[in-house]
């Protein structure tokens, strides 16, 4: 076999413009519950980094979730940041695990960074979230 040359990739990596495609096949995947196939995906996706590996590193942190990984769901969000929406993800966990007042602090805080960085489509997103996650409470 020959060696391969210095800037040569493997071959099952896509071209370096098409790899976030890889993302949209990932979150297929995680619906249709093969989330080994979606885990390797979306690392691949984070690891190239790029416009989309913050959402492969969210759906690495929702796949962890699903997997039970609760710990490593929290981890994982919190690597993040800001541009990663960690705060976001962070009360996507904690209201899946029925803290209330967990999730509501982070999309509280979500809203805030939004509104800090003047995404208001952002902002609109988290408040709905709040929104289902406090509904039950009555709150």
């Amino acid at each position: 076999m020959n060696e391969p040359s210095a800037g040569s990739r493997p071959s099952w990596l896509l071209p370096e413009d098409l790899v976030e495609l890889a993302t949209y096949l990932a979150k297929a995947q995680r619906d249709l519950g093969l989330t080994d196939d979606s885990h390797r995906g979306m690392q691949r996706v984070a690891e190239v980094g790029g416009r989309l590996a913050f959402a492969a590193g969210r759906g690495l942190a929702h796949l962890s979730r699903l997997s039970g990984g609760f710990p490593a769901a929290v981890e994982a969000a919190g690597r993040l940041g800001w541009p990663g929406r960690h705060q976001l993800v962070l009360g996507d966990v904690w209201w899946v695990q029925g803290d209330i007042d967990q999730a509501a602090a982070a999309y509280l805080a979500d809203r805030r960074e939004a509104e800090a960085h003047a995404f208001e489509g952002e902002r609109a997103m988290v408040q709905a979230h709040l929104a289902f996650a406090v509904a039950p409470a009555g709150r």
